[in-house]
């Protein structure tokens, strides 16, 4: 993968031939955007053809806003259910079970986390969820060495 992003990066290069388009693909004016989260791990020769924004973590209320905004929703988008969170579950959840990390990946893993204790202990059904309730179903991310991953593991 490494190397076609090098090449893909390349100022010299305006395009390249796609085989599945069947033709040319001119890429001079498109701006790609890439995320990372180590820049030690990425090859120095790609390093070098990209411009690097670091940004600051996300504060515990901007991981609540998110929360409150998407996770849910994407969590239980699909589902023939719905879950609600108490204030005090959502905050427990921010505090507690978002893994320390910059950003809201391990926060929406707990989540579903949740979620899934519920399918088991309550079935299907609507409701809301409590800060007992994500206590009880969730071990603190120090009581297991890490963020929640019990459903990942």
């Amino acid at each position: 993968v490494t190397g076609a992003l090098i090449h893909l990066v390349d100022p010299a290069l305006d395009g390249f031939v796609d085989r599945y388009v069947g033709g040319p693909v001119d890429v001079s004016r498109c701006m790609f955007m890439f995320t990372l989260n180590d820049a030690a791990q990425v090859s120095p020769v790609l390093l070098n053809r990209l411009r690097l924004v670091n940004t600051d973590p996300l504060t515990s209320a901007e991981k609540r806003a998110m929360f409150d905004s998407h996770l849910v929703k994407q969590v239980m988008d699909g589902l023939d259910f719905s879950l609600e969170f108490t204030s005090e579950a959502a905050d427990l959840l921010v505090a507690q079970h978002s893994g320390g990390e910059a950003g809201v990946r391990v926060l929406k893993r707990s989540v579903e986390a949740v979620v899934s204790e519920w399918v088991l202990r309550k079935g299907g059904v609507d409701g809301t969820v409590d800060a007992k309730s994500v206590a009880d179903w969730l071990p603190r991310a120090e009581e297991q060495g890490g963020p929640c991953t019990h459903l990942y593991s």
